[in-house]
């Protein structure tokens, strides 16, 4: 507590490595669950499954988790922190504003297509078919305390993504590369193609052709973005 009663948060050391260790553990925690699912179906696969393919015991797996729905939440919060992570790399790296581009589109498609079948298995599934529909629709306002939570994390992690994207946007724009647009409204449509093409090569289970698709993609928004000469 400080002067005013209020609660101070943990520093140091000591409490950056116990955070450090604490995400770590979280993360190989997810990664087994992912593999356990992949294997066995969400239904059939168990939290005693988890803890031995994490290889830990099943009361350190409830020091993080507290039940099997909590870690395939997390396992969706990990897919737009993934990405954002990857696409933060691409807008620090010293590129042309128009191949950070086009590396983003690589990066969020090849994401998508790597982790199709665990998302398949996942967002089959009726629980989290419901989870999605609130997602997308206002229906949110209707679902229960802890769904709202979670749906309120979800989009402030797409939210994070979605800006580091934009962000590669407006530095072509200030480059004199791009010419000037709406940047939010500019990726709204670039991330509907986006997830036309995983919905297409997902929910129709049809081969994505990584390189033709991201070569027809960034030639069709620069179309439309790149200043003209």
């Amino acid at each position: 507590m400080n002067q005013k009663g209020q609660k101070t948060r943990p520093s140091g050391p000591r409490w950056e490595r116990q955070r450090l260790r604490r995400q770590e553990y979280k993360e190989m925690i997810v990664h087994a669950a992912e593999a356990v699912i992949l294997r066995r179906g969400y239904q059939a696969a168990t939290v005693d499954d988890i803890a031995r393919e994490a290889q830990f015991s099943k009361a350190t797996l409830y020091k993080y988790f507290r039940t099997k729905g909590e870690i395939v939440l997390e396992i969706l919060l990990h897919f737009f922190d993934d990405i954002e992570r990857e696409l933060d790399r691409i807008l620090h790296e010293n590129l042309d504003p128009r191949e950070k581009l086009r590396q983003a589109i690589r990066a969020i498609l090849a994401f998508h297509e790597e982790r199709k079948n665990i998302s398949r298995v996942i967002f089959l599934e009726k629980s989290m078919s419901r989870v999605l529909r609130l997602f997308m629709t206002a229906a949110a306002r209707q679902a229960s305390r802890e769904d709202r939570k979670f749906l309120s994390l979800l989009r402030a992690r797409r939210k994070r993504a979605v800006d580091k994207a934009a962000a590669i946007l407006s530095e072509g724009i200030q480059a004199g590369v791009f010419r000037p647009f709406d940047v939010a409204e500019a990726w709204g449509f670039i991330d509907a193609v986006l997830q036309g093409i995983t919905h297409e090569t997902f929910w129709l289970d049809r081969p994505l052709r990584l390189d033709d698709a991201v070569d027809n993609i960034h030639l069709f928004i620069l179309q439309g973005i790149e200043m003209k000469a």
